[in-house]
């Protein structure tokens, strides 16, 4: 079975290794490198059934790797431009959208405001989307299941999840929330 294939790629030391010493010539500091590895391996292992093994189990986790590398390195750009201050991931709003109020009583508030605002923008979205979309943020299930049982290919669900996440994001970017 081609997961078994990635789940022991994952545990092999010499495969970790070679990961985090490529992810460290990406993002320039070896402790980045080891949270990013150690986060996008998570993702991989989640996702293992995914793999359909037209590459080696290694390829494919550099591949998962290198995204996650990329997208570390975009969020550093958004914080230096100042976009990511306030920045609060959609995910984080569907599934814990009460902050802890006792730790930053402004976060909370943010968040609170925030976690309103994406779910005004989500009614506005098809409810067929809106569903799709929460579902794939906190089913634990994989792209694959999730699309087989809403009757749509894989790929068609990643479209419609991609279209409500810009749409969401752009929203809320653009709000003075």
């Amino acid at each position: 079975m081609n997961s078994e294939a990635v789940h022991a790629a994952i545990h092999d030391p010499t495969t970790r290794r070679r990961l985090v010493t490529m992810a460290t010539s990406q993002l320039g500091s070896e402790a980045d490198a080891e949270d990013c590895v150690q986060e996008a391996l998570l993702v991989a292992a989640r996702n293992a059934e995914a793999f359909e093994g037209r590459a080696s189990a290694f390829t494919w986790l550099y591949r998962v790797v290198v995204n996650a590398c990329r997208m570390q390195r975009r969020a550093r750009r958004r914080i230096r431009r100042g976009a990511g201050a306030h920045h609060v991931a959609i995910e984080d709003l569907l599934v814990h959208p009460a902050a802890d109020t006792g730790s930053d009583p402004e976060a909370a508030l943010l968040g609170h405001e925030l976690s309103r605002a994406v779910a005004d923008e989500l009614r506005a979205v098809p409810a067929q989307e809106s569903r799709l979309f929460a579902q794939v943020l906190v089913d634990p299930r994989s792209t694959t299941e999730i699309a087989r049982e809403a009757g749509i290919t894989r790929q068609a669900l990643k479209s419609t999840v991609f279209r409500v996440r810009r749409r969401l994001e752009s929203r809320l970017l653009s709000s003075s929330v």
